[in-house]
């Protein structure tokens, strides 16, 4: 299974929240939820200043680069 592999190879088990940065139940969201959820968590997650002109064009205004 990917779970015994994943643990095999990569020391980590896939079943365990904290090994990730973002989770999203999409069992009940529309695709356009699903991508403002996903475009929010990336936007926090990099610190950009995102600016939504419409449903399908997006510009970014800053994206601060930390290293």
């Amino acid at each position: 299974s990917d779970r015994q592999r994943y643990e095999k190879y990569y020391k980590i088990d896939i079943y365990k929240p904290e090994n990730y940065n973002f989770h999203l139940d999409t069992t009940k969201l529309a695709p356009d939820e699903v991508f403002l959820a996903v475009w929010e968590a990336v936007q926090k997650e990099l610190e950009l200043e995102i600016v939504l002109l419409d449903s399908i064009t997006c510009t970014v205004v800053s994206a601060p680069l930390r290293i």
